[in-house]
């Protein structure tokens, strides 16, 4: 399945031929971003961008990818978790700027 966020990506970035982890990597890269968090102005704004990039990937890698190749049952507490981790994420996916 796929989840809302990957498919706001890739909206966001007209990246339709990526998917996934690929997807995170690519357009959130410190070096050279389409998408940035930030101004990318200091060494503090290019670690919160490479911090983001690697949340967005762990939740295509820890959270989509499992359920997509299997079946899981998920706790309603694991469940509700999950989508306050992928609300933040989405709410911080509004505020980046294309570059």
């Amino acid at each position: 399945p796929q989840i809302p966020l990957v498919n706001n990506v890739k909206e966001k970035t007209r990246r339709h031929d990526l998917d996934g982890a690929p997807l995170m990597s690519t357009v959130f890269s410190p070096n050279g971003p389409v998408l940035a968090f930030n101004a990318l102005a200091d060494q503090t704004d290019k670690d919160e961008q490479q911090g983001m990039m690697h949340l967005l990937m762990g939740a295509v890698l820890a959270l989509r990818n499992p359920r997509a190749h299997s079946i899981f049952d998920d706790s309603p507490e694991l469940a509700l978790d999950a989508i306050a981790f992928l609300s933040m994420l989405a709410k911080r996916l509004d505020t980046t700027t294309r570059r």
